[in-house]
């Protein structure tokens, strides 16, 4: 044991060194006798401290636009002395009876960041049923789909069943969100575990299984609930694409974090 000149001084993990101190001892390695205070494991110089700017250099980008906040944000932006910042939340009004679809789109729009307002609220874009089931656009499933600016926004109406909403939704209303919020749909390269294919002059949305970074195909231009129940993202193929083989490269998006 090395005697101290003095008794070290306590201090707690995340305050401020004192003043002319460079070190910190363990608690454990303190040990105090009749001899006074005593070192037992040596301490060099910086030893537990975190000297300014080791976490947090000035300039340091802890959030950039269009970015999703998330806890780690939080606490770095805390941590340098951020209290608020300022959120873009797409407005959404959503004029769609009662129903599981409905609920789906609640909860995709909640977790993409959108806010549901009601009649009342302003809104950046309005989500409602198609009333007509034909083909309005070259998309497969979701062709029934229409998208129109009014003057109060955007006005997007939306096959209701369940397989061609999801083709819309990912064709569709997360490119919307995307430009609402500033943010960007954030595409993986993931290797084709099959080969899939696709009809010239359509926009197949396929869902995809992936899985360290081998996309497996669930299904093409179609969406069956045993499908989207298995599927963690998606791809879209050009329409003058006729498909892809197996082990081919695919640029896919994930479903439960697309920005």
């Amino acid at each position: 044991p090395a005697p101290l000149p003095a008794m070290p001084v306590e201090i707690r993990a995340g305050e401020v060194l004192p003043s002319g101190l460079d070190a910190i001892l363990d608690h454990a390695a303190l040990q105090v006798g009749r001899f006074g205070p005593e070192a037992l494991d040596p301490v060099e110089p910086g030893a537990g401290v975190r000297r300014a700017g080791e976490d947090l250099a000035a300039g340091d980008r802890i959030l950039r636009a269009g970015q999703i906040i998330g806890p780690e944000q939080i606490l770095a932006a805390g941590i340098a002395g951020i209290g608020s910042v300022a959120v873009r939340h797409p407005t959404v009004r959503l004029d769609w009876e009662s129903g599981p679809e409905r609920d789906w789109l609640t909860l995709r729009l909640g977790r993409s960041g959108a806010r549901i307002v009601g009649e009342s609220g302003p809104a950046d874009f309005l989500i409602c049923p198609a009333t007509d089931d034909r083909p309005t656009i070259a998309l497969a499933p979701g062709g029934a789909a229409t998208v129109k600016r009014m003057e109060s926004g955007i006005r997007l109406a939306l096959p209701p069943r369940f397989d061609a909403l999801t083709g819309a939704w990912c064709a569709l209303v997360l490119p919307i969100l995307a430009r609402l919020s500033g943010a960007t749909l954030r595409s993986t390269p993931a290797t084709l575990a099959a080969k899939v294919a696709s009809a010239v002059g359509w926009s197949d949305v396929v869902l995809l299984r992936l899985d360290n970074g081998r996309a497996h195909p669930l299904a093409v231009g179609d969406a069956p609930i045993d499908r989207i129940l298995r599927a963690n993202g998606f791809a879209i193929l050009d329409p003058g694409s006729e498909g892809a083989p197996a082990g081919a490269p695919i640029m896919a998006i994930s479903l439960d974090r697309p920005f």
